[in-house]
């Protein structure tokens, strides 16, 4: 404020020079000394009493804002990690503060290289598993759930990657799974804990829906590829995802059409995916999964043909890999 006061009196003084000037020229030089000295006293100390009246004094400094704090502390991170690279802490705390800012593609950066530093940290691996679920504008990317998984194989009892485990079980609407992983997370946590009560209501959430959904076969498959083979292929090849009854007809119960370079994937296939009307996932016993690459785009199996195959039985889960040559 000292320093605005200070340029605002300056400014005035110039002001009253320049029209002072003039008229000490056309009038007595001692008359316009007692004037001119009345003006550039009375002046500022009436404009200064009349701001400080009906004025916002207070103003003049901005107080601090969260975005102030925050900028401030992105730019102190920056520069001690310029000194200190390897700094896992540093790279963490700017991971943290970009996702608080919603900035997920600089926030998994951070993390990422937070995790490269202290690879078995469960914490960073959480923290990266939820920015790469909320960077994810369709399907929760496979990655994210390993991360977590790897964070609940080094403590079982981590509430939030519980929490988000569950989450993504309800989303591709496995719900019994939902349901336990949520219990577990209730008894690992205190009587008195604000967030039990959100986590109940999600289990009852979760409970109507299993039950609304009782007669919906559901498959959920998660479709890889051997490394090995995948080296030869562009990504621009043809994968066919077929469900047949293992005891019936070899018409196809459900079908997809995905492409090379869209694995590893997780679908979810059920009554809703029936080929023909009648024909239904729910109305079959055991279920045969079929992933096949064609190498020439036909849906009849050709040599050369990449494939995998999986009898399902009764299981709603599949993790199916391409992993086999057709001769």
């Amino acid at each position: 404020m000292a320093t605005f006061l200070f340029v605002t009196l300056f400014a005035l003084l110039i002001a009253l020079a320049c029209v002072l000037t003039p008229l000490w020229w056309a009038e007595e030089p001692q008359k316009m000394l007692g004037t001119g000295t009345g003006l550039i006293i009375i002046v500022p100390l009436a404009l200064l009493a009349m701001y400080l009246w009906v004025g916002q004094p207070t103003a003049i400094e901005r107080p601090s804002t969260p975005a102030d704090t925050l900028r401030a502390q992105l730019i102190e991170i920056a520069n001690t990690l310029e000194r200190e690279p390897d700094n896992q802490e540093n790279w963490f705390a700017l991971g943290m503060a970009y996702k608080n800012i919603e900035s997920f593609s600089s926030a998994e950066h951070a993390l990422r290289r937070a995790l490269y530093i202290d690879e078995d940290n469960e914490l960073i691996q959480v923290e990266l598993a939820e920015t790469l679920i909320f960077s994810s504008i369709e399907n929760i990317p496979l990655e994210a759930i390993s991360l977590l998984d790897l964070a609940l194989a080094s403590n079982q009892a981590n509430q939030k990657a519980l929490w988000l485990r569950g989450v993504i079980e309800f989303t591709n609407e496995r719900f019994a799974n939902a349901i336990s992983i949520w219990k577990t997370l209730l008894d690992n946590m205190p009587p008195e804990a604000s967030a039990r009560e959100a986590i109940q209501n999600q289990i009852a959430l979760a409970e109507q829906r299993q039950v609304s959904n009782g007669n919906d076969r559901v498959i959920n498959a998660t479709i890889t590829i051997a490394s090995a083979l995948r080296g030869h292929l562009n990504g621009s090849e043809t994968v066919f995802v077929i469900v047949q009854a293992v005891d019936g007809p070899p018409t196809p119960l459900a079908a997809r059409r995905l492409q090379v370079s869209d694995l590893p994937t997780q679908l979810r296939l059920s009554d809703a995916d029936a080929m023909i009307e009648g024909l239904t996932l729910s109305r079959a016993g055991d279920l045969r999964l079929t992933a096949r690459v064609s190498l020439s785009g036909d849906v009849a199996p050709q040599p050369g043909d990449l494939q995998g195959t999986l009898i399902l039985g009764q299981s709603p889960e599949a993790e199916l890999t391409i992993d086999d040559v057709l001769d």
